[in-house]
């Protein structure tokens, strides 16, 4: 009997062939979000809806102000939410000039 067997651990040959098959099995997919949204731009996304501050969302998810602003642009941008706006009349004159 080997040592790992006498000390009731599974033999390394058995455990690497786990790990192995493992691998072979290829990386799972991370989930797919529409706009190609990252998970985090969703997950402020969401944050955002439900009428978080920045500054709130920074606290919550451990980034910095910066980083909110920066992911709520890159949200703008992949959906396209200045586009909807003058779309549907939300931007006036006034606006635009800003």
């Amino acid at each position: 009997m080997s040592i790992t067997g006498e000390l009731g651990m599974r033999p390394l040959s058995e455990r690497a062939g786990v790990v192995k098959t493992l691998a072979e099995s290829g990386p799972s997919r991370p989930p797919e979000f529409p706009e190609g949204l990252t998970q985090r731009e969703v997950e402020v996304l969401r944050l955002v809806s439900g009428g978080k501050t920045d500054r709130e969302i920074g606290e919550e998810l451990f980034i910095s102000i910066k980083t909110v602003g920066n992911h709520v642009g890159n949200i703008l941008t992949k959906t396209n939410a200045a586009t909807f706006a003058n779309q549907h009349g939300l931007v006036t004159p006034d606006d635009e000039e800003e």
